[in-house]
């Protein structure tokens, strides 16, 4: 029980750090609850909680500063920005296809732009509570905790900048809403 308070103290603070729609305020309360019902109850997915790949972790630690969870958070999300914008850097170049079009893949450079991806996950998250509230609520809130940084990025990019519109069926991501 120790472990849980100071845990829901912290989620509930970064909730109120930031301005966020009421969609998206009140799917992060019920989020939180959920992570702490997982704690206590010791749900089976609980084991995600401390996944750094996992959204829980994003949710817990990203509004901490100089912690060890929001160290490993940071440099967790450093590495992805690299390899995003790499990959994409590296498509463009060789002439290859690519799931997502930036006219300008150096918007995605992290020395240029350190919060694109946070910024990304966060505009996602609200997209998600404004058109598909029940996403992370389904099968008792277990997307909320499986669900990985890495997929809602490779929404956020492929909807943000999309090659097609309107997106093929054949390169949507599945259980995400169109």
């Amino acid at each position: 029980m120790k472990t849980v308070l100071p845990l829901l103290l912290l989620t509930c603070a970064s909730v109120q750090a930031q301005p966020r729609s009421p969609e998206l305020t009140q799917l992060l309360s019920e989020i939180h609850e959920q992570y702490e019902l997982a704690v206590i109850n010791k749900r089976p997915y609980s084991q995600d909680l401390p996944d750094i790949t996992k959204l829980p972790y994003f949710l817990q630690h990203i509004d901490e500063t100089d912690t060890v969870g929001s160290i490993r958070l940071n440099a967790y999300l450093q590495g992805l920005h690299t390899a995003y914008f790499d990959n994409a850097y590296n498509q463009k170049r060789l002439g290859g296809g690519s799931w997502f079009c930036m006219r300008d893949t150096m918007a995605l450079d992290p020395r240029r732009h350190p919060d694109f991806l946070e910024d990304m996950i966060w505009m996602v998250l609200e997209k998600t509570a404004k058109n598909d509230p029940q996403k992370f609520r389904r099968a008792n809130y277990a997307g909320a905790f499986g669900v990985d940084i890495s997929m809602i990025i490779n929404y956020g990019l492929q909807t943000e900048y999309p090659c097609y519109s309107p997106i093929p069926k054949s390169l949507q991501f599945n259980g995400w809403k169109y």
